[in-house]
């Protein structure tokens, strides 16, 4: 008696769940049970079988609906993750970064927030270059450079929690931009990354643009012995100030830096307007095993205007101060601060 009323209370479960599968089973075939009717074994197990069939068919139904997504799924990969090629993904925008080979050999241009996902592995080959183009605005620094006031970088702690997260790069309109790589497989750079900050535009008196950002994330190992990864700062503009003889005030006039001002009739040199370096930017490397000798990760600050003599103005032309990402942008005339390299080892998450 106990056995019937276990089997029984394990049918009423099961029927509640017959309710989702109600369309592979014929409520005709199942007895009904009325209250106080007395249960005959035969008629108790018929049910359980109608319903553990129905159940093992949708069973069937769900297994052959999973494999049909997964073979498309890798049909949508065999089709569109194409080997990673050289290229200018600026002018030619790539609208697929999923690959099945990434074994890139000659020169690829990315945008600023770029990310390469490959299914295997990931090498740059000896001679090939990745390019990634300027980040833009205040990128990850906590504050934008001001007249003469470098800005202040992320604090490491932020960058190591948060590197999947990243804004698009190194702070200022010619900071570094952002690239990052994830690898099913090993990372192997012999190539050239490049995301530094460029040199401050010396009509507007800029500071230099922050160094960029590199992500690497491999599942298993990462190796940049033969390679290089710079994300260095930029250096701050230049221009020279001189005295002009002919005008009756002897009024300063500005000089393209690119000019010898020696060789100007009637100008005298004066000291110049010099913008602080941009700060060095961040590398952040992810996996079992990392071999990264500190000589092949540049994130140095870049210097300041050259000659800088702290010039100063009545009329306080802004001069900006170094822009920040890893390390803090210098100050008017002051180079900036290096950035830093975050290593995380991790198991494998296969």
């Amino acid at each position: 008696m106990n056995a019937r009323i276990f089997l029984m209370s394990v049918m009423a479960s099961m029927i509640s769940i017959e309710t989702c599968w109600s369309s592979n089973i014929d409520e005709v075939d199942l007895y009904d049970f009325k209250s106080g009717q007395r249960a005959i074994a035969a008629e108790i197990n018929s049910n359980f079988l109608i319903i553990r069939k129905a159940v093992s068919n949708n069973f069937n139904e769900l297994l052959k609906l999973k494999n049909n997504r997964e073979s498309d799924a890798e049909n949508f990969n065999n089709d569109n993750a194409e080997y990673l090629v050289a290229g200018d993904w600026i002018t030619t925008p790539q609208l697929q970064t999923n690959f099945s080979t990434c074994e890139l050999t000659g020169l690829l241009i990315v945008p600023t927030g770029t990310t390469i996902r490959c299914q295997s592995g990931f090498t740059l080959a000896a001679g090939a270059e990745i390019v990634v183009s300027e980040g833009f605005g205040l990128g990850v620094a906590r504050t934008q450079a001001t007249n003469r006031i470098g800005g202040l970088a992320l604090y490491q702690t932020t960058a190591a929690s948060s590197f999947d997260a990243f804004p698009l790069g190194g702070a200022g309109d010619n900071g570094g931009g952002y690239l990052r790589i994830i690898a099913d497989g090993d990372i192997v750079i012999n190539g050239v990354i490049r995301a530094s900050g460029n040199t401050g535009n010396s009509l507007s008196f800029d500071g230099g643009g922050a160094g960029g950002l590199i992500v690497l994330e491999s599942n298993h190992e990462i190796d940049i012995s033969a390679g290089l990864i710079y994300a260095n700062g930029g250096s701050g503009a230049y221009r020279w100030l001189s005295l002009n003889k002919t005008n009756p005030d002897n009024s300063l006039v500005y000089i393209s830096p690119d000019a010898d001002p020696a060789t100007i009739p009637n100008y005298i040199p004066q000291p110049q307007f010099s913008g602080g370096g941009g700060g060095g930017g961040i590398v952040v490397l992810v996996a079992e095993s990392i071999t990264a000798p500190e000589d092949s990760i540049r994130v140095q600050g870049g210097a300041a205007g050259i000659n800088y003599e702290n010039y100063n103005q009545e009329n306080s032309t802004v001069i900006l101060g170094g822009a920040a990402s890893g390390g803090n942008g210098g100050e008017t005339g002051s180079a900036g601060n290096v950035g830093y390299v975050i290593k995380i080892n991790r198991t494998s998450t296969k």
